[in-house]
């Protein structure tokens, strides 16, 4: 197997955005994410600093202090941690090693510093990537191609049908950068700064492995983005750079427990939530996502993560999901028309605008990916195309290396029935008091 990495490093959004912490492991007490990416987390745990490891945030520990269990359908109206009661923060420095170790150990051959800039198609396949790096141009061929780009380059590049946003919205990005010196403790801490005109008025730390270390979520301000317009990408890029050191100055300034602290690292790059989403054999709907469908031939992946807009639409900016559920991704989203060869991973896949918005956080992909992976192997082991591949075969091989499928009957109790709810994608969730 070959990789190709844009950067010196591997990690996506957690090495390259420093994007903190990682949600989507846990619906509350079920950890729905494994495999692959418990191992990555074991991996960091032998490192002094790597990791704080999987964590009830601080505001579900005392709201079940205060109130007791929670009773899932009834008590998440109000709870400030609904769906993301779990977080697990990671250094994303260390990941790049770990990761980048975990490769070579699978015996993946990793190039580095390389971008694909066209490719080669031979009917419905997709013969060889053509590759740009110091050494000049190569083309590598291969008998299966994932895209794992985040914005489907590959699947672009060869054709593939795709949507961007919903009807000119796109969910904007974030520049994430570092600070040491916090006197908190808190996992999340929501900063409010006197208003600015054109300065951004608020801002999320999420605490980091280190006392006093946080990553900054620095909302952008960047409108009309395009992640696959190189224009709008440098121009948002320098416009989200001065507001995050804008807001560092501000918050140094103005809020006592941030008096001290001190400028770590900057993301290398925007935090991307949105670009291409491929059309795929399935898209994952709206209605999936809220009424935590189950797939149980064919899903490959669990997702558990609020619609996370960060936007204003007609649905407002989040959508919780009824906690200590989950819902699940099928195969088919991966599979895009019209190519034979090529499976598309991540937040690419086939999915409507909303449901994206939730499978877009990190654990959801890697499992995304773990699945690519199996599926592919699949492919080449039987000599089928990626749509011939029984999903069955896929969930088999996952569930045997520790991933969480088929176990639906451990759901706790207190989570039974919720699909016979009302939803609303219009209104959010409907609750019967």
């Amino acid at each position: 197997m070959i990789l190709i990495e844009r950067y010196g490093f591997p990690g996506g959004m957690l090495a390259a955005g420093f994007v903190q912490p990682v949600y989507g492991f846990f619906s509350r007490h079920i950890q729905v994410v494994r495999g692959i990416a418990q191992e990555f987390v074991d991996e960091l745990k032998k490192i002094d600093s790597a990791t704080l490891g999987h964590r009830y945030r601080d505001d579900c520990v005392a709201k079940r202090k205060k109130d007791g269990e929670c009773v899932s359908g009834k008590d998440e109206k109000d709870c400030p941690v609904n769906c993301v009661s779990n977080v697990c923060a990671v250094d994303s420095h260390i990941a790049r090693v770990v990761i980048a170790n975990m490769l070579e150990a699978a015996k993946v051959q990793s190039i580095y510093h390389s971008t694909v800039i066209a490719i080669e198609k031979e009917g419905h396949l997709v013969n060889k990537v053509l590759i740009s790096n110091k050494s000049g141009f190569q083309w590598i061929k291969s008998k299966i191609v994932i895209d794992a780009t985040g914005d489907a380059d590959i699947a672009a590049l060869s054709g593939v049908k795709y949507e961007i946003g919903d009807n000119g919205v796109v969910k904007p990005p974030s520049l994430m950068f570092q600070i040491s010196g916090v006197k908190h403790t808190k996992d999340r801490i929501k900063v409010n700064l006197p208003k600015i005109k054109g300065e951004t008025s608020n801002a999320w730390l999420m605490a980091l492995p280190g006392k006093g270390n946080y990553t900054v979520n620095s909302p952008s301000l960047v409108t009309d983005f395009d992640s696959t317009n190189i224009t709008k990408l440098s121009e948002g890029q320098v416009f989200a750079t001065n507001r995050a050191l804008n807001l560092f100055a501000r918050m140094k300034k103005s809020i006592d427990f941030l008096s001290d602290i001190s400028l770590k690292s900057f993301a290398p790059q925007l935090g991307i939530r949105d670009s291409r989403r491929i059309k795929g054999l399935y898209t994952l709907t709206d209605d999936d996502v809220l009424q935590c469908r189950k797939f149980q031939e064919t899903g490959i992946t669990n997702g558990v993560h609020p619609i996370d807009l960060h936007v204003k639409t007609r649905s407002g900016y989040l959508i919780r999901l009824p906690c200590g559920d989950y819902y699940q991704i099928p195969y088919k989203t991966m599979i895009p028309e019209g190519i034979d060869n090529l499976i598309v991973t991540g937040r690419a896949i086939s999915a409507s605008f909303h449901a994206q918005a939730s499978l877009r956080v990190m654990a959801t992909c890697m499992m995304l990916g773990e699945a690519a992976g199996v599926a592919s192997s699949l492919c080449l082991k039987e000599n089928n195309k990626p749509e011939e591949i029984d999903p069955s075969l896929i969930r088999k091989i996952m569930i045997s290396n520790g991933a969480y499928l088929g176990h639906e009957d451990n759901i706790p109790k207190w989570n039974k029935g919720l699909e016979k709810l009302p939803f609303n994608i219009n209104g959010g969730l409907k609750r019967n008091e």
